[in-house]
């Protein structure tokens, strides 16, 4: 009974998407980049608008509702006692 071998594929992850690509591929099947659009150190960000981290202006973050839970539960619970002493007179 004969083996068949496998042919190992070599590959290396896309710089751009990290995807498996094939050593000796034109370009990467996920997301089409090639040496002069993205395995390039020299064109990996060449292009893209990303904001510097760190730096600018932040946005504060979204106020939340200040509903008064503490006073409706406060209120619902000396109206129960008020009923409770109402209801014995």
């Amino acid at each position: 009974m004969a083996r068949r071998r496998r042919k190992v594929r070599r590959t290396f992850a896309c710089p751009n998407c990290g995807a498996d690509v094939p050593v000796g591929a034109a370009v990467c099947r996920e997301c089409g980049s090639d040496h002069t659009t993205g395995w390039s150190e020299d064109t990996l960000y060449d292009g893209l608008d990303l904001p510097d981290p760190g730096y600018g202006p932040e946005e504060p973050a979204p106020r939340r509702s200040r509903f008064p839970w503490r006073a409706i539960a406060i209120g619902m619970v000396v109206l129960f006692v008020l009923i409770v002493i109402l209801h014995r007179i």
